[in-house]
C-alpha cells in the first residue's frame, strides 16, 4: 500500500530554529517568551524535539516526543505530543497540533491540549531563515493566520535571537 506524506514531518524536518511567532491564547505565566523548537531525531513517523523558551529571562528546555500522522483528502495530517521515550498508550499524550497550513518558512497549527479542559488554540511557527531574510512570517501565512485564528499574542520579537544566542554561551 502508498504512505501518505506525513506533512508535519515536512514542517518540522530542519536544522534551523522554528520559532514560534504567534498564537491566540495567553499563557497562565505571562512571562514566556522567545520560544522555539529544535529537532533532536525524526524520521518519517515520529520525532523527538527540544522545547525552549525564555521564562522570566532564563532559559527552559525540555525534550518532548511528538509522533505524526497523515490524513486522506484536504487535511494536511497532525502531531501528538508526549515525554519521552513516546507515549506507550493514549493517556501518555497531552497535546494534539493539528496542521492547517503550511508553507516554505511558516506553518500554522490548531493546538488542543488532551489533559485539560481548555479551549483550541492557534500557533504560527516561523523557520529562523525567515526571519533573518525577511524580518517577519512571509504574507500569506499571515494571512491564513489573521482570518482563522483571530487573536494574537506576539511570542517572537527581534531581539530573541540575540537573548538566546546569549544565554547560550553563559
Amino acid at each position: 500500500p502508498l504512505k501518505l506524506a506525513v506533512v508535519p514531518y515536512k514542517v518540522f524536518n530542519t536544522s534551523q530554529r522554528i520559532w514560534l511567532y504567534w498564537k491566540n491564547y495567553t499563557d497562565i505565566d505571562r512571562t514566556q517568551s522567545c520560544t522555539f523548537i529544535n529537532k533532536y531525531n525524526i524520521t518519517q513517523d515520529y520525532m523527538y524535539y527540544w522545547w525552549n523558551t525564555l521564562l522570566a529571562g532564563d532559559k527552559e528546555r525540555t525534550l518532548f516526543y511528538g509522533r505524526f500522522y497523515s490524513d486522506v483528502g484536504p487535511r494536511l495530517g497532525w502531531m501528538i505530543v508526549s515525554d519521552p521515550p513516546g507515549g506507550e498508550s493514549r493517556q501518555d499524550y497531552f497535546l494534539k497540533m493539528i496542521l492547517k497550513y503550511k508553507e516554505k518558512y511558516c506553518s500554522v497549527f490548531f493546538v488542543t491540549h488532551l489533559n485539560a479542559d481548555v479551549q483550541t488554540g492557534c500557533e504560527m511557527y516561523v523557520r529562523n531563515n525567515a526571519i533573518q531574510e525577511c524580518g517577519s512570517p512571509p504574507a500569506n501565512c499571515t494571512d491564513y493566520y489573521e482570518k482563522h485564528c483571530r487573536n494574537k499574542t506576539t511570542v517572537y520579537n527581534s531581539t530573541c535571537e540575540t537573548q538566546v544566542e546569549n544565554l547560550m554561551k553563559s
